[in-house]
């Protein structure tokens, strides 16, 4: 485990010093990460995208950084995303890998998350909820 954390951030601060930073202005809206949100005039939006759009770069992050596990064989070969939505992703694994899979993507999506957001507020704290089911309809 101590070798996938590690991988993690590497692969984490790799993706991160790739990112192109563009500087706030007054009439610039941007996720922690960069994303640009352009003219946002409702007082909703100002406050609503740094969010989202943070948000939707720890998703992308994770689902990059998944994939680069998988090619080293941090996660098996049988255990797959099947879909991401807003911010979900959605993985399908064999029954008898469930608890080990649960276990490495609350550990990928923590490390995902608070190497984001911890140099900027260190008192962030980040959790992770994680359902089981048959079917993505049958989530708890």
């Amino acid at each position: 485990m101590a070798q996938y954390k590690e991988f993690c951030e590497e692969q984490i601060d790799a993706i991160a010093t790739s990112a192109r930073f563009i500087p706030q202005s007054s009439t610039v809206l941007t996720s922690i990460r960069g994303r640009v949100a352009r003219k946002a005039k409702a007082v909703t939006s100002s406050y609503n995208f740094p969010i989202q759009g943070t948000c939707a770069d720890i998703l992308k992050t994770a689902v990059r950084l998944f994939y680069l596990a998988k090619q080293k064989g941090f996660f098996d070969a049988d255990v797959f995303i099947v879909l991401t939505a807003h911010d979900e992703i959605v993985f399908q694994c064999p029954k008898p890998k469930t608890e080990q899979t649960k276990q490495q993507v609350n550990q990928l999506l923590l490390e995902t998350a608070n190497t984001i957001l911890q140099p900027l507020e260190p008192t962030i704290k980040c959790e992770v909820e994680i359902g089981v089911g048959d079917s993505w309809a049958a989530k708890p």
